[in-house]
């Protein structure tokens, strides 16, 4: 039969268990129930009992058309093969019926293995029902969906009752409430600031560079940008926009509220608004493919084909382990390179002449590489966001130049800009020994722009030293030149009459 009701549970009852589907809202609901008999030992005896029921809940993830519930009752004597074959037919009819609908199959199994029949089903009971055996099942067509736990028996009941707790909550994040105003108030304090009060006060240039530091994150953290806590639903869709979800947030307070004629003209608004955010996400992913730019192209066959990286399974430990990485990962620094520093310096300052060069950044040069920060990339040791250094540039530019150039004079770097924070990453699936992670350091942002700074600079004096067959650590070269570099020699010697080809690939160990 099929009814519209306000309810806001749905039971489904067997011979040997009750089923309880709790929806909080108003529903549509279809119920049919249907058994089937079979022949035992020349007797007639009762094979299973099933009830379904169709269900269509106010609140439902998007990707889901509607819920499909599917209990079952086989009894202990019933003709287990029977059984499984007739569920298997009727499931059948269910995935041809309800393609994209939440299905559910659960009720009294007993002795029947039906985990066969239900391909693209998982069993989410993993305790026992009654006594030490699991007879009441839960299947569910999304994997992963549910904890179990169990729970005491309902009055007179020889069965457990067991809860199935949604595996993913809503996470919960505090984030920057970044605004037009939130901006426009921090290039007013870094402008209005008198940087050199830092430089007049500090002793030396670790002190400068601390408290420069400091100064910029208690300015964004404590004084202007507020924060906020954010939901992060396991079903968020790409083109759900913040201007899609307050239109959702209206929805939800006129249901509440139970005002119809707003109810009605706000799922309009959700309609045009669902309709406009994927078309504007559309638009966005294909202008992917117009750019020259590889990684963006890459990014979009991604989010066309639903690839998804495989996620690392991380590295656990104690502060024992991590000492013991730090020290494994820090084995090389026992060797002493002072002489091969000092015979360095001595062919150097021979190049050189005897003529001495300071090198001078001055406040352009600072501001050029700070506006080229990639806003996305993650905050170093210092914690200071890259895309605050970005869009302040022009006001920061200065009291970072002065610094730079007081670390070049006293020929200092300063420790807040040294430090890294090693992340281990697993080289294998099975990680047996320290060997297979590999660090990757997160440096200070703050570091690498003096760096890309010094480089000018420095290109500018040993470029002509460089071997051209150098395709690391240069710009607008890289692996796949020397590939073809290697290649274009090979074909060419092979064109010519009875000539071969040798290769031998090396590779430096890590180990000591």
């Amino acid at each position: 039969m099929g009814k519209e009701a306000n309810c806001n549970i749905i039971i489904g009852r067997t011979s040997a268990m009750i089923c309880a589907l709790i929806f909080n809202s108003k529903l549509i609901s279809s119920v049919k129930r249907c058994g089937w008999r079979g022949a035992r030992r020349g007797e007639e005896s009762h094979v299973a009992s099933v009830v379904d029921g169709c269900a269509r809940p106010y609140y439902l993830p998007r990707e889901f058309s509607h819920v499909y519930v599917t209990n079952v009752y086989i009894p202990p004597d019933a003709d287990t093969k029977q059984a499984t074959e007739s569920l298997a037919n009727h499931i059948h009819d269910v995935e041809s019926t309800a393609p994209d609908a939440l299905k559910l199959v659960t009720g009294d199994f007993n002795n029947c293995d039906v985990s066969k029949c239900l391909v693209g089903y998982q069993q989410q009971v993993t305790c026992p029902t009654r006594k030490d055996r699991t007879l009441d099942l839960f299947y569910c067509n999304l994997k992963h969906a549910y904890t179990c736990k169990q729970l005491p028996k309902l009055g007179r009941s020889d069965h457990n009752m067991v809860s199935l707790v949604q595996c993913e909550p809503p996470i919960k994040n505090t984030v920057m409430a970044w605004s037009k105003d939130t901006w426009d108030t921090l290039l007013d304090a870094f402008e209005r600031t008198d940087w050199s009060v830092f430089n007049n006060t500090a002793q030396n240039v670790n002190e400068v560079a601390e408290t420069v530091c400091s100064y910029i994150k208690f300015c964004v953290d404590n004084t202007i940008v507020p924060k906020k806590t954010i939901k992060l639903f396991p079903n968020n869709k790409p083109w759900v926009t913040k201007h899609i979800k307050h239109i959702l947030n209206k929805k939800k307070e006129a249901f509440r509220n139970n005002k119809t004629d707003d109810l009605k003209r706000i799922q309009k608004e959700v309609k045009h608004a669902i309709k406009k955010g994927k078309r504007d996400y559309k638009t966005k992913i294909e202008g992917f493919f117009r750019d020259s730019n590889m990684k963006k192209v890459w990014q979009g066959m991604k989010l066309m084909s639903g690839c998804k990286a495989k996620g690392s399974s991380g590295v656990e430990g104690d502060v024992l382990y991590a000492n013991e990485l730090n020290k494994f990962y820090a084995r090389f620094d026992c060797f002493d390179f002072s002489k091969e520093r000092e015979d360095m310096l001595c062919v150097l300052k021979q190049r050189m002449n005897g003529e001495s060069r300071i090198v001078e950044l001055n406040d352009k040069e600072v501001c050029d590489v700070l506006q080229k920060i990639r806003p996305g990339k993650a905050a170093g040791p210092d914690l200071i966001l890259p895309s605050v250094l970005k869009f302040c540039a022009s006001e920061l530019c200065q009291v970072f130049a002065s610094v730079f150039n007081r670390s070049l004079n006293k020929c200092v770097v300063p420790m807040v800009w040294k430090a890294a924070c090693i992340v281990p990453v697993p080289k294998k699936t099975s990680v047996t020994c320290m060997n297979d992670l590999r660090p990757v350091a997160l440096t200070s942002c703050i570091m690498k722009v003096f760096e890309k700074c010094m480089l000018v600079h420095i290109n500018n004096s040993v470029s002509t030293f460089l071997d051209p067959y150098q395709f690391a650590y240069r710009a607008k070269r890289g692996v796949d030149d020397a590939i073809t570099h290697v290649l274009h020699n090979v074909y060419t010697h092979l064109d010519k009459v009875g000539t071969s080809v040798g290769l031998m690939f090396y590779d430096f160990s890590s180990h000591p």
